[in-house]
């Protein structure tokens, strides 16, 4: 399964890295924008002894190191394919678009632009490794207006929290694998839309099946994996997941055990919104079971109880 993402960002570090937007430097907001889309691996280009990124202010694990010079200078730490960002402002942008589009392109250089409007600098690249020391101007290819992330309220994302069987995928009961798992008709559509609307799209869901002894964790994060690319190559991202295999009555000791995490409990919306530092209220969860609305209830979101058939159709409406 190829990965539908760059895992590799490279971001030029000025002075700018280190205004405080909020309560931390501007650098760890761009990183956490990178972050929803799979990039777990970032070179700070230019270097900053100043910059220091905390790992509590970021949401998932990284590798962030640093090079005191140009792309040149990087050459033999870059990915065969890369993203560079540049710039002082921070726009909303569906990298995963960037991406898709980028797809078709030729395997020896590719370039590939998102540039925001006359009112911020920023741009963001999509790079091949072969580029590096050709005579190439990074002229924009894609250009946005998107909604300019400047102030610390609009930096805490909305978020679109979707239940799993029965919501994104056809409930055929305890789907653990691939092979059982079919979409939903309009969740492809539901996910790229949230994305371009600039929220957050987590998974929650209850996996009781992993505590009966149906499948494994193993298996489970191999089908989250695919879930996660197949949303990231269809112009969308889902850009965390979380997951309960306890049940109080399970078939395997090790997961016989009443969770908070397990919904009605609301342990993994709350814990979503921790990690990405949501604004619940603005917010809201699609589920087809009234345990997913009482975990919602519970955490401070709006919910919305969905009965099957599109749900393009059900939830677009809300998302405005």
């Amino acid at each position: 399964m190829r990965p539908a993402t760059i895992r590799q960002c490279v971001v030029r570090v000025d002075g700018t890295a280190m205004r405080m937007v909020g309560d931390r430097p501007f650098l760890t907001w761009i990183l956490r924008e990178f972050i929803r889309f799979g990039v777990d691996d970032f070179l700070l280009l230019g270097g900053n002894p100043d910059v220091e990124i905390s790992a509590a202010s970021l949401p998932k694990p990284v590798s962030i190191t640093t090079c005191y010079g140009d792309l040149h200078d990087a050459r033999n730490r870059l990915a065969e394919r890369f993203l560079l960002f540049e710039g002082t402002s921070l726009f909303d942008v569906n990298v995963s678009r960037l991406l898709a589009d980028a797809a078709g392109d030729s395997d020896t250089v590719t370039v590939r632009t998102v540039v925001g409007n006359d009112k911020a600098s920023i741009g963001i690249h999509l790079l091949n490794r072969s580029i590096v020391g050709q005579d190439v101007t990074l002229e924009p290819k894609i250009t946005i207006n998107g909604g300019l992330i400047g102030n610390p309220a609009r930096l805490h994302r909305r978020a679109l929290f979707l239940d799993r069987d029965g919501v994104i995928n056809i409930d055929h009961g305890y789907v653990g694998t691939q092979d059982r798992f079919e979409w939903m008709p309009g969740a492809i559509e539901t996910i790229r839309a949230s994305t371009d609307a600039g929220f957050h799209v987590f998974v929650v869901t209850n996996q009781s099946g992993i505590a009966r002894g149906l499948y494994t964790e193993a298996q489970l994060a191999d089908l989250h994996q695919w879930i996660t690319n197949e949303a990231r190559a269809a112009g969308g991202t889902i850009d965390d997941l979380r997951y309960c295999p306890f049940h109080p009555e399970a078939k395997l000791e090790a997961y016989r055990q009443v969770s908070d995490w397990r919904k009605p409990a609301p342990g993994m919306v709350l814990d979503l919104i921790a990690k990405w530092e949501v604004d619940p209220a603005g917010s809201l969860l699609i589920g087809d079971q009234l345990s997913d609305l009482a975990a919602a209830a519970a955490a401070g979101v709006p919910a919305h109880l969905f009965r099957g058939a599109d749900l393009a159709a059900f939830a677009l409406p809300l998302l405005k």
